[in-house]
């Protein structure tokens, strides 16, 4: 397993106590496992996980960013929704296809 990988998958074990990491991809991680704790904290005085939802309009490309995204708020303690009524909605459009905007634009 890599380093990276060994990070990913314990992002509960980073230490939030010290200086924040300079190179990436630690520095992306540390701030991951701060959301997480947030996430948490949050989640906890609502009694209910929060959740998400991620609307993809446009491209191929859109769709696996989207998928990363997903992936990011899943790490971090966020739980993905069908619904429009999750706590927050993200709208993935390409700005190359302006008919992928039109229908944005149509859903805010």
């Amino acid at each position: 397993m890599s380093e990276l990988d060994n990070l990913k998958n314990n992002i509960d074990l980073i230490d939030l106590s010290g200086l924040v990491p300079e190179k990436e991809p630690e520095r992306q991680y540390y701030y991951m496992a701060l959301c997480k704790a947030e996430v948490k904290k949050v989640a906890d005085e609502l009694g209910r996980p929060l959740t998400f939802n991620v609307q993809t309009f446009g491209c191929q490309m859109n769709a696996k960013d989207s998928e990363k995204l997903a992936g990011i708020l899943e790490t971090i303690g966020y739980e993905e929704t069908d619904s429009e009524e999750a706590d927050f909605v993200i709208y993935n459009t390409c700005t190359v296809r302006e008919n992928a905007n039109s229908r944005v634009y149509g859903r805010i």
